[in-house]
């Protein structure tokens, strides 16, 4: 722990910094907008939407209630979860990665990456969910070195409001304590498994209940038709923050190919794990983890299969990329131990590989936006223009959730700004605003700029 613990630290710093810079987005502002400032009556009894994840809106209010409307407080809970993400998972690679340095490597591929970044600030749920799971994960391989009984219902308490923090998060944990019931039997711990299922089935049942009165499944629909578009999209928002960037080689596509690199070699590579487990007993923790990331694979494919549901895509697959990470470097380090021939023909190649892809988060990496949202980054900058005038407002819908939650916040004389269609005429209202990357499309709005940023071309319109 002696150089992840100070890693963890300064990711943490990083991300304490963002979440008090960084803009409102269309995302978590619709979740503010639509459930949070309602109460009780929003969050439980409001539209049924992918978008309500439970137990952070009910974080969330909390947060507003005690500290105020303002961007760092309502990401407070996304930032507990960030430190019990870090922490668990500097503790994880400590136990599951040979070597100091290898262990280093490790933490910085799982919790250094810019998708995983973003989400240890955006006030949504998947931080919160996934630092619940790796604190799971971390109170289970525990559990296989010293047998203590309390880290089974510490376990279960976790996935249980892993899935109350992110519905999508359900595949992972099914995963984790369907492994474990599988562990606790064949270690003949049979009065540990209600424990170990209980919690995590009923936490969520009982947070989600309500909401799900209106249950929707038309509200599921972001996601991805076919397994190599999925993992298109992992590869995409895990190597790609700023596009105009590039890679350290000057071109970021050709992380997308190793596509072709990855499912025949790192997907097997993983599975070492159960090999070693087999013939050295210091692995098991490797061999419990891979298991968890199978079977999470397994049930999202069955989900796909059977009930028509799509597969992950960027941000709901954030449990795959951090179980793919975790079981990758991990058996980069086992491996390098093995013996010369695992040493040079599996672990050198995939280290090498790993220390490119920590320059393509270096080099990708901006603290002052979020890669899905990157359009949002200015948002605030347009609205605090607004402060001075009244009247009506309005906006491409990509902008209108950010919009409104700073004209509740800042308490600005408009009517509320209400969703647009894609194209709207330039009128009934004094001030739009859009998406307009050029100047000569300004001018031909006929309408004056009062705040354009050039980067994403979101720009604020007024009439004379």
């Amino acid at each position: 722990m002696r150089l992840n613990l100070p890693a963890a630290v300064l990711l943490f710093a990083i991300s304490v910094y963002r979440a008090a810079i960084q803009a409102f987005t269309i995302d978590e502002a619709f979740s503010y907008v639509v459930y949070v400032q309602h109460g009780w009556q929003g969050i439980f009894h409001g539209p049924f939407d992918a978008n309500n994840h439970i137990l952070y809106s009910i974080l969330e209010k909390f947060a507003r209630q005690w500290f105020g409307m303002s961007e760092l407080s309502l990401r407070l809970p996304v930032l507990c979860g960030a430190a019990l993400f870090f922490w668990s998972v500097a503790r994880l690679c400590t136990l599951l990665v040979p070597g100091v340095w290898f262990s280093l490597v490790a933490f910085l591929v799982i919790a250094g990456n810019p998708v995983t970044l973003d989400f240890m600030v955006a006030a949504r749920g998947y931080g919160l969910a996934l630092g619940l799971l790796a604190f799971a994960m971390l109170q289970w391989i525990e559990w296989l070195e010293d047998s203590r009984p309390r880290r089974v219902w510490i376990a279960s308490i976790a996935l249980g409001l892993s899935v109350a923090a992110n519905l999508i998060f359900a595949f992972a944990v099914i995963a984790t304590f369907s492994v474990a019931v599988l562990y606790l039997l064949r270690h003949r711990k049979f009065r540990h498994i209600p424990v170990a299922v209980i919690p995590a089935v009923a936490i969520p049942l009982a947070l989600w209940w309500l909401p799900f009165q209106a249950y929707d499944p038309k509200v599921f629909y972001f996601g991805e038709p076919t397994i190599s578009e999925a993992v298109e999209t992992f590869a995409s928002s895990t190597f790609v923050h700023d596009y105009q960037r590039g890679d350290p080689f000057g071109n970021w596509y050709m992380l997308l190919y190793l596509r072709s690199y990855i499912l025949p070699v790192l997907v097997p590579l993983l599975w070492l794990g159960l090999v070693f487990w087999l013939r050295r007993k210091t692995t098991q923790g490797l061999a419990f983890a891979t298991l968890v990331f199978g079977v999470t694979c397994f049930g999202n494919w069955l989900a796909h299969v059977w009930l028509g549901v799509l597969y992950p895509e960027e941000r709901t697959g954030l449990s795959l990329i951090f179980l793919f990470f975790l079981c990758w470097t991990a058996a980069i380090g086992v491996c390098w131990q093995a013996g010369r021939m695992w040493r040079w023909a599996l672990a050198f190649p995939n280290l090498l590989l790993a220390l490119v892809f920590l320059m393509q988060f270096a080099g990708q990496f901006d603290p002052r936006y979020f890669g899905p949202w990157r359009i949002n980054w200015k948002i605030d900058e347009a609205m605090s223009r607004l402060k001075q005038g009244h009247g009506k407002v309005r906006t491409h819908w990509i902008y209108q959730s950010s919009a409104e939650y700073y004209r509740l916040r800042w308490k600005l004389p408009y009517e509320e700004i209400k969703r647009e269609p894609d194209k709207f005429d330039l009128n009934d209202a004094g001030y739009f605003i859009l998406a307009l990357p050029t100047d000569e499309d300004v001018a031909a709005t006929g309408l004056r700029a009062l705040y354009r940023d050039e980067v994403t071309g979101t720009t604020l319109l007024a009439k004379e």
